[in-house]
């Protein structure tokens, strides 16, 4: 049985801190913040060094890298202190850490043990943002890439290095039947929804990591500090593209589209081959418009796709 501590990580800390290339200053301080039991916030980085040998974490367990990692680190993650002829980390808190790295929000932290290697970190940082029970939107893993600054296959790879993450498959309707010998465009393939067999649109998957979300970490307060430092007046995000189904805002969201705007709805279909449905909807001379059936529905505003509308592609 592993006799690594649980730590909690932030997603937006993990992604910034690893496109910044400061992974193992974050991995660093948060196996001190598990060194630091009593929460005083203060730590020796020889404390720090006993636990990480203890606890068989590969990558801090040499003081040579520690004290690299802890100069490197020095102003992001701690304040470094030589006294006595040895180093001392203030260490900062949660929201301290999101202003040096200037990250003006964050959600909710998963609680996950210490990872062993430093791979294995990476990986759960580049997940970290889909813990939970619902799988996530769907996301490209270009779009993950961007934010965490690797290469869509080094991305692809870190998959294969967290047992508990779930991959889910998702797939437009088109409306339209498939025949033999038809050409299908760039990313459409043919599948069988329910007795049918339907022309696709593949779209990016979904993601879920078998972590627990903390419920109560502090995430209110934190994002009120951010917030009092930036100079971001938005408010929401009206141009979303997925919304799954049982979404209670998208109602509201959906109002503020315009003409020409575009989006997808969750259906409570799957095909065959297990990918989950989803609808493409747009506003056309003011009304929408889904190209399921080819019809078109009330005014933005007035009416919302229902399930009844969505069951029909079962």
């Amino acid at each position: 049985m592993s006799n690594r501590p649980t730590v909690r990580i932030h997603a937006e800390l993990a992604e910034v801190s690893m496109s910044q290339k400061l992974d193992r200053c974050y991995r660093l301080w948060l196996a001190a913040k598990a060194t630091d039991t009593e929460g005083r916030g203060l730590v020796w980085l020889s404390d720090v060094h006993e636990n990480c040998v203890k606890w068989d974490v590969r990558g801090l367990k040499s003081r040579a890298s520690l004290s690299r990692i802890a100069d490197q680190g020095d102003g992001f993650y701690w304040s470094a202190h030589i006294l006595d002829g040895s180093k001392r980390l203030a260490l900062h808190s949660p929201t301290r850490v999101a202003r040096m790295l200037d990250i003006d929000r964050v959600h909710k932290p998963i609680e996950v043990e210490l990872p062993q290697s430093l791979r294995e970190f990476r990986a759960l940082c580049t997940y970290a943002r889909f813990g939970g029970e619902r799988p996530s939107n769907p996301i490209s893993q270009a779009k993950i890439a961007e934010k965490v600054g690797k290469n869509d296959r080094t991305i692809r790879n870190y998959q294969n290095e967290i047992p508990g993450l779930e991959v889910h498959r998702n797939a437009a309707v088109t409306g339209q039947s498939w025949h033999p010998g038809m050409q299908l465009k760039p990313g459409h393939y043919p599948d069988y929804v329910g007795n049918d067999i339907i022309i696709l649109r593949g779209l990016p998957s979904s993601y879920v990591l078998n972590a627990r979300v903390c419920a109560k970490s502090g995430t209110k307060k934190i994002n009120r500090t951010l917030q009092s430092f930036s100079n971001d007046t938005s408010v929401g995000n009206a141009r979303r593209l997925f919304y799954r189904e049982g979404d209670r805002g998208a109602h509201r969201r959906i109002q503020s589209r315009t003409e020409g705007d575009s989006f997808f709805v969750q259906t409570r279909g799957k095909t065959r081959g297990g990918a989950k449905l989803w609808q493409l909807w747009q506003f056309v001379n003011g009304q929408l418009h889904t190209d399921t059936c080819g019809a078109y529905g009330p005014a933005p505003g007035c009416a919302w796709p229902t399930g009844s509308d969505n069951d029909k592609v079962h």
